[in-house]
């Protein structure tokens, strides 16, 4: 600790430790604020500022703290990871790779390691794709949302199963209207060219939708949920098995009805062929959002993309791409790696004499044709870090 430092900021740091553990992310970030004005030259005071921004959604003004702290400890892990995280909410991919290649520079075999390339990859998957082209200032992200190979229900009305989440940790009754809000919502925007309907037995069905407490039962429970489309030769849609996460792996806090609509959005969004992201943050299919700062609602870039791919009349949508199986495509996220009791989307420093020093990391089929999996990987494990002592 910085010699003189009263006792008056050394309480405000730990009470806004407290705070953002308890998801009181405005209050922590008021704490911050004040230290950071006692302490400008301590890393770690603008690290945990510019998470508890992040953790508000407010990325520009994370993004100023953040680089605060890295130009003060330019190889602090948590620093590299959350710049970069940042970055990627913001859709500077560029920028957020720099983030993550200087983190893999300086700790190749870092606690995070793993997570960090699976973020990297992402965004290089993304890119190649669609060669490097953005829809960013465009109405629509047909061609990004398309990008791994496309495909579309051809029948109307979808015949849609919702199992009982009853006696499933976490779940509430009205979880099942929040999921057929959204499945209302992308039908509205097509005006009822696609089409919904709800049957008593998966048998009936051809989207089933499930409910778990048990984070291993999804490949990425920080995801929040999973959508997995098979399709045909054709790019006909033929099925969609769909799990949606019931409890919060992110904080100690309950989910917002927000966050778990956009959680439905974004998946109910993959169901119906949009299998890629789109480059813009402010849409429902961007591949990461802000936990705390999810709005739950359909941008009219998202109305617009959904409307393109299921137009009047019905036409076949024409796949640019061979169709071949599709492994670990564009791997998103909904929160960040980093969970550090209940902290949520971004990890904070613990104590004021952190070093940079990185714990090393514990080791952590597609069928055949005709049917072509389509699988929004997940593939994230949910690493965890004890918190270390209040200051002293």
């Amino acid at each position: 600790m910085p010699p003189g430092t009263s006792s008056q900021v050394l309480s405000a740091f730990n009470e806004g430790s407290k705070l953002l553990a308890a998801g009181k992310n405005a209050e922590a970030a008021e704490k911050y604020e004040l230290v950071t004005k006692a302490l400008p030259n301590v890393a770690l005071a603008h690290l945990n500022y510019g998470v508890a921004l992040a953790k508000l959604g407010k990325s520009q003004a994370a993004v100023v703290e953040l680089k605060k702290a890295e130009k003060l400890d330019p190889k602090h892990p948590l620093v590299l990871l959350n710049l970069g995280q940042t970055y990627q909410m913001l859709g500077q991919n560029s920028d957020a790779l720099t983030c993550y290649g200087n983190y893999l520079k300086f700790y190749p075999a870092g606690a995070y390691a793993a997570q960090v390339k699976v973020m990297q990859h992402s965004i290089q998957a993304q890119q190649a794709l669609t060669h490097g082209k953005s829809s960013i200032g465009q109405d629509n992200y047909l061609e990004e949302a398309l990008a791994p190979g496309s495909g579309k229900w051809q029948k109307t009305p979808v015949a849609v199963f919702i199992a009982d989440g009853s006696g499933t940790a976490g779940y509430k009754s009205e979880y099942r209207d929040i999921l057929k809000e959204a499945f209302a919502e992308w039908a509205a925007s097509t005006e009822s060219r696609i089409a919904f309907k709800y049957v008593d037995k998966p048998s009936d069905a051809v989207i089933i939708c499930k409910w778990t407490a048990n984070p291993k039962d999804l490949i990425n429970p920080l995801e929040g949920g999973q959508a997995y489309v098979l399709r045909d030769i054709s790019g006909k849609i033929v099925k969609v098995d769909m799990c949606i996460l019931t409890v919060n792996t992110r904080s100690t806090a309950a989910f917002s009805r927000s966050y778990l609509k956009h959680v439905c959005l974004h998946e109910v969004g993959h169901s119906l062929g949009l299998v890629g992201h789109s480059s813009q943050p402010d849409d429902v299919m961007f591949s990461a959002v802000n936990y705390e700062a999810a709005n739950g609602k359909l941008s009219e870039r998202d109305k617009k993309t959904i409307s393109l791919l299921y137009p009047i009349p019905a036409t076949p949508v024409v796949n640019k791409r061979p169709l071949e199986p599709l492994k670990g495509v564009n791997p998103s996220f909904f929160t960040d790696p980093f969970p550090q009791r209940g902290s949520g989307l971004f990890d904070k420093g613990t104590d004021l004499n952190v070093k940079s020093a990185e714990p090393k990391a514990d080791p952590a089929e597609a069928p055949g044709p005709p049917i072509i999996p389509n699988s929004n990987s997940r593939l994230r494990p949910d690493p965890t870090e004890a918190p270390g002592p209040p200051m002293q």
